[in-house]
């Protein structure tokens, strides 16, 4: 179970305390099917946040009303205002260039894909949990090696 007191951890559809705001409120994560948050609500269930991505992460719309901005967007990562990047765990990605910071760990075992590609260029599709690896979904958690060759397939 989700503990709202604790940010680092959210998760959609539990709540979230703001821990720089001046009265204690508590916020809920909506997210979608790559688990980027779409929306986020208050206690009383009004929209106080509407995000929308372009594939790699980019924010394309980005609506508050209140002035909390919740950190947790594309994927459900933390975004750094600072350096315009999300943080994966094993590396950053840039949303803009949608390009990682740093070699997939996992590089000699996937050779025929780029060690800076994220997913394979499969960004609606497919998640990259920690950035080390490719799955399709949260769910399902297929390998990266299962996605391949499904993606090498016709539709």
């Amino acid at each position: 179970m989700n503990d709202p007191s604790n940010p680092d951890d959210p998760q959609a559809g539990y709540g979230y305390i703001a821990n720089d705001t001046t009265k204690e409120e508590i916020f809920f994560y909506h997210s979608d099917h790559l688990g980027s948050t779409s929306y986020i609500t208050d206690d009383k269930a009004n929209i106080t946040q509407y995000d929308a991505y372009l594939p790699y992460g980019e924010l394309l719309v980005d609506e508050h009303s209140s002035s909390e901005d919740l950190p947790y967007k594309f994927n459900g990562k933390q975004f750094d205002e600072e350096t315009g990047l999300y943080y994966y765990g094993a590396r950053y990605m840039n949303p803009i260039t949608s390009l990682w910071y740093g070699v997939d760990p996992l590089a000699e075992k996937y050779v025929s894909t780029g060690c800076y590609v994220y997913c394979i260029d499969h960004p609606i599709r497919l998640i990259d949990p920690d950035g080390t690896h490719w799955v399709e979904d949260n769910k399902k958690g297929l390998s990266g090696e299962k996605v391949l060759k499904i993606s090498n397939k016709p539709l």
